[in-house]
């Protein structure tokens, strides 16, 4: 399997997947046949498999099956690159598909990024998310344990996927709640009685369903890199003192450290703050990314050489060839490539990598998100 994913990233890195269907065929099935599914019985890996075919001609990618006209998993796949824009839409899509037939798992995938969902717990379809990896920037034998714990075969005929999967789906609800809870927390820690922050989280998670001991809450806190929420919820908190800095409620700003599918209301680097325009629906991270690479560039337009070291595990972040890149974006007309086609946690990653490079500090960026 390890071979297979490595394999399969180099292809991903060389844009060697043009469209939905060589995703489909050359990338999902291979991985597919690797975990043991029979990829040659329609009876078991079913594609455009027809949710509804009483009410409407709605099908779903690829549906896989251990028993008879029981799925398992329903698997929705998009072309390279076509899958974030719209994840919210192919999230209410995979909702509707298990309407009817519902699946235990459902995934989302571009070949690249893989969401999976347990399709059969409540809520939102988006909470149902309890696991999400990045094929080409995650490290390859977590990879090869995540495929094999959530899809393979065995592990899914045996029970012991559906089982995980409610611990990872558990563990996530409880991270987010931590993440909702903490601005309110830090607030806490400076009034009577003064408890400890871990203790303030515990009330706090408490109070809104879950379990949770001081030891897992300061886990979890150190997880969420506390002094940068504390930093720039103090930004917010001072707000109204400053001339250029726009009133925000509380309620617009994340101040956890995951941006995954966040959106930008504005951000700041050095001193100078960047506002979502009016009418606009948000700054995008790719922008961001442009913007603060610019204001670095021109302040260091002689060493801006350093950035060509900084590289992915199979690919490259920045050239001076735009074709070495998979999606280019020339910075400030410079000749400079810089590598877009990233997430937002990527993309943030990224950019700190380059602050550290010429000795920003990490608080120089500060990104404000609803």
């Amino acid at each position: 399997m390890k071979e297979t994913l490595e394999n399969i990233c180099g292809k991903l890195h060389d844009n060697l997947y043009k469209n939905e269907e060589h995703v489909r065929l050359s990338l999902v099935s291979r991985i597919l046949q690797k975990l043991g599914w029979y990829i040659w019985n329609p009876d078991e890996v079913f594609c455009e498999f027809p949710v509804a075919p009483s009410e409407d001609m709605t099908k779903i990618d690829i549906a896989l099956f251990f028993r008879q006209n029981t799925p398992a998993v329903f698997i929705e796949i998009k072309s390279v690159g076509k899958m974030e824009a719209n994840l919210s839409n192919i999230e209410q899509q995979l909702r509707d598909y298990n309407r009817n037939n519902t699946a235990m798992f459902s995934v989302i995938t571009d070949g690249r990024l893989w969401r999976f969902y347990y399709s059969q717990t409540g809520g939102e379809f988006s909470s149902k998310c309890f696991k999400s990896f990045d094929i080409l920037n995650d490290n390859i034998n977590d990879l090869e344990l995540f495929f094999d714990a959530f899809l393979s075969k065995n592990e899914i005929v045996d029970g012991n996927a559906e089982r995980e999967a409610k611990k990872y789906l558990e563990q996530t609800q409880i991270e987010r709640t931590v993440a909702e809870a903490l601005p309110e927390a830090l607030r806490e820690v400076n009034k009577q009685p003064y408890p400890r922050l871990p203790e303030a989280v515990v009330q706090l998670v408490t109070s809104r369903g879950f379990q949770i001991t001081e030891h897992e809450a300061e886990i979890i806190i150190e997880k969420l890199d506390t002094k940068k929420i504390s930093s720039e919820k103090q930004i917010v908190d001072d707000g109204k003192n400053t001339s250029n800095k726009t009133k925000q409620k509380n309620n617009e700003i994340y101040v956890a450290g995951d941006y995954s599918y966040k959106k930008i209301n504005s951000f700041v680097f050095r001193g100078k703050t960047y506002q979502r325009q009016p009418g606009k629906i948000k700054i995008p991270f790719k922008g961001m990314l442009i913007i603060v690479l610019t204001d670095i560039y021109k302040s260091h337009p002689d060493k801006f050489d350093e950035c060509l070291i900084i590289k992915g595990r199979t690919r490259d972040y920045f050239s001076k060839n735009m074709d070495d890149l998979y999606s280019p974006k020339q910075i400030d007309n410079a000749g400079y490539y810089v590598e877009t086609n990233l997430s937002a946690n990527d993309i943030v990653k990224l950019l700190k990598d380059v602050m550290r490079l010429f000795e920003y500090k990490e608080s120089d960026l500060k990104i404000f998100t609803y």
